[in-house]
């Protein structure tokens, strides 16, 4: 991941977590110093690509972050039973 990426990135889930709402293209094309807004487009569709920003086309603040597996509900059995067997589980 670019610097600039992560920049992108970074600005976006910050935006999402403070206030709830994504920032529109104009707003990380003017945060980040870019000088147009398809430059902003190809790199919100790079993080797209690499399943970093969920994107609904056609709308304006369309941008989301993927949510976490609750890895809660994930079985664990099999992995304590390996650690076991490896003597580095409990």
């Amino acid at each position: 991941m670019t610097a600039l990426e992560q920049q992108v990135l970074s600005f976006i889930r910050d935006r999402i977590e403070t206030i709830g709402l994504a920032p529109t293209i104009e707003e990380i094309m003017q945060h980040v110093g870019a000088k147009s807004k398809s430059s902003v487009a190809r790199i919100v569709d790079g993080l797209t690509k690499q399943k970093l920003l969920i994107r609904e086309r056609f709308r304006p603040r369309g941008l989301k972050l993927p949510e976490l597996p609750n890895l809660d509900a994930v079985p664990t059995h099999a992995l304590r039973a390996a650690l076991a067997r490896r003597g580095e589980g409990a």
